[in-house]
């Protein structure tokens, strides 16, 4: 890389961070491993891997398998839930469903079908390592072929970080598909936003904490496997509490990517550098977004130190949105506040008409 802080700018600026963090003992006993991956289907990617996964929630049914995205790459899903409305979440990142599809999963106990899914070249999906299909278009058709296969007329969408923007973009690319959409802690609409997080988070840290946060960057690309997962938790331990408000709510998280075989990790970090490369120094995505109309609720935590008018620019430009602010949180609201985040989204896609 030309730039050796871009990874260290991607962990500041993307929804990652705590997914780093162990989850409980109890959900720990419980994991079982995914289903057998098929082969992978492009000869420049690396094959899907397995990893554990926590069990449904109580008496909720769980169904877990693979589904072709585009190119025929092989993506993960898992399924929630039997309820009359679905749900489909994009997790952040991209890393995988353990970013906040897990913990949102929970509510699928207020009767809904609850659909989520591993991205290409992250989690138990195929490891694409082929640049010129990590960019947000092929995410977009990834999720449009999600929706053909499971038969959904149109999705209710849930998206966090990354996520939130790739459901910007499908709401944008095919309007008619989308039903209303829920962006949680949505990412930056533009490279000067982007900067100005950046400097806020960089700020908060402090500069030792990113003098050791660029040595583990300089370290990345030349660790052994068994050194990959030790990085990951150290990066962790530096960053992570600037995004909740009490440390220990990083127990509440159902997943954890300490299971991620180090091939996976490794992907990952490809994956981020090409992804947020593909925009370019200077993008501007708010003229996109002023042509989307559907019903979106933009939901942050109210002591996140995301600077709030950059997260108002969806509120601000997407006709028929409204911003919800979760008291007492940060920018993982639904760590620290997680009945009231399952609440408000409840609530939104309860008050939504349906087509």
């Amino acid at each position: 890389m030309k730039n050796p802080i871009l990874f260290l700018t991607f962990c500041l600026v993307v929804n990652v961070l705590y997914l780093f963090v162990g989850c409980t003992n109890k959900n720990q006993k419980q994991m079982s491993l995914s289903p057998l991956p098929p082969s992978k289907s492009l000869s420049t990617s690396l094959p899907p891997q397995q990893a554990p996964l926590p069990p449904a929630p109580d008496k909720q049914e769980l169904k877990q398998g693979y589904f072709q995205g585009e190119n025929g790459v092989q993506l993960f899903y898992r399924i929630v839930g039997s309820g009359k409305d679905t749900l489909v979440f994009v997790h952040g990142g991209p890393i995988g469903i353990e970013d906040a599809a897990l913990d949102y999963e929970l509510i699928a106990e207020r009767g809904y079908t609850f659909i989520s899914y591993d991205q290409r070249g992250c989690g138990r999906s195929e490891l694409v390592m082929d640049s010129t299909i990590l960019t947000m278009s092929s995410f977009v058709a990834d999720l449009e072929a999600l929706r053909k296969h499971f038969n959904i007329n149109k999705l209710s969408l849930a998206g966090v970080s990354w996520g939130a923007g790739i459901c910007s973009f499908y709401a944008y690319q095919f309007p008619n598909n989308v039903e209303c959409m829920a962006l949680l802690g949505p990412m930056w609409t533009n490279s000067i936003d982007k900067k100005q997080r950046e400097e806020t988070f960089n700020s908060h840290l402090g500069k030792e904490t990113n003098q050791k946060i660029r040595k583990i960057d300089s370290l990345w690309t030349i660790s052994r496997d068994d050194e990959i997962q030790g990085l990951w938790k150290t990066l962790d331990s530096l960053i992570a509490p600037a995004y909740v408000l009490v440390p220990s709510h990083f127990d509440r998280a159902r997943g954890t990517i300490y299971t991620y075989s180090p091939l996976t990790l490794k992907s990952i970090y490809s994956t981020l550098v090409y992804c947020y490369s593909s925009f370019g120094e200077i993008y501007d995505f708010r003229p996109m977004l002023k042509q989307i109309n559907v019903p979106t609720i933009v939901i942050e935590g109210e002591k996140t130190l995301v600077p709030k008018e950059a997260t108002m620019q969806y509120v601000y430009n997407i006709k028929n949105s409204k911003m919800v602010w979760i008291p007492n949180a940060g920018h993982m609201f639904w760590l620290d506040q997680p009945k009231v985040a399952i609440d408000t989204l409840d609530n939104f896609l309860k008050s939504t008409p349906r087509y």
